[in-house]
C-alpha cells in the first residue's frame, strides 16, 4: 500500500496574532474508503460530525493495519482538534505514536495541543522533535516552532523560526507578517 505524506490546514490562524498554530500534518490512506475519506476530511479542515464518524467506522471495522491504521488516527485527531476535543486529539496522537513511535505528524499534532492548553514549551520540544525527524512540511514545523518561541518571549528565536519556515515556502504571507512582527522596532509614546 501507497502512502503519501501531505500538508493540511487543520488548527486556527488569527491573521494578526497567530494565536494557534496554523497546521498540522495528514496522512493519506490508501486502500480503504473510511480511512481514505477520514484523510480526506482531515486535509480538508472538515470538522463536521460525519468527518468524525467517517474516522470511527474506519477504526472500529479493523480492516485498517499498520501505517493506515496510524494513519487514521492522525487524521482523527486532527479533526478532534478541529471540534474543540482536544483530549481526544491527544488520545489518538499517542496511540499513533505508540504504533509508530518517530513519526514526525504525530509530534507536530502533539505540539498543537500543547500550544492550546497554553504548555509551550512543551508545544517547542514536540515540533522540535518533528523536525529532528525530518518532517515532511519543515515551513509547518518552523512556523509553528515560532509561535511558541514568542509566546514563550523569545522573539529573536521566533524570528529565525519564521525565516527557516520561509526558506522552505518563500512567499508564504502568515510567516513573512509574524517575521515583520517580531522584527519590527518597539514603538515608545
Amino acid at each position: 500500500m501507497r502512502h503519501h505524506l501531505c500538508f493540511a490546514a487543520a488548527a486556527i490562524i488569527a491573521a494578526t496574532i497567530s494565536a494557534s498554530p496554523s497546521v498540522a500534518q495528514s496522512i493519506a490512506v490508501y486502500g480503504d474508503p473510511g480511512g481514505s475519506a477520514c484523510f480526506d476530511a482531515a486535509s480538508a479542515g472538515d470538522n463536521s460530525l460525519s468527518a468524525l464518524q467517517q474516522c470511527d467506522l474506519a477504526l472500529s471495522q479493523m480492516r485498517l493495519i499498520g501505517r493506515d491504521r496510524t494513519a487514521t488516527h492522525i487524521n482523527r485527531a486532527i479533526i478532534r482538534g478541529l471540534r474543540g476535543d482536544h483530549v481526544g486529539a491527544h488520545e489518538d496522537y499517542l496511540e499513533a505514536r505508540r504504533a509508530i513511535p518517530d513519526l514526525p505528524e504525530s509530534f507536530v499534532g502533539e505540539g498543537n495541543v500543547a500550544f492550546i492548553r497554553g504548555d509551550f514549551a512543551a508545544a517547542l520540544s514536540h515540533y522540535d522533535r518533528a523536525l529532528e525527524l525530518g518532517l515532511n512540511d519543515a515551513h509547518a514545523g518552523y512556523f509553528n516552532r515560532g509561535l511558541a518561541l514568542e509566546r514563550l518571549g523569545r522573539p529573536r528565536e521566533a524570528a529565525t523560526a519564521y525565516q527557516r519556515a520561509l526558506e522552505y515556502r518563500p512567499g508564504w504571507d502568515i510567516a513573512e507578517a509574524n517575521l515583520a512582527r517580531v522584527t519590527a522596532p518597539a514603538q515608545t509614546n
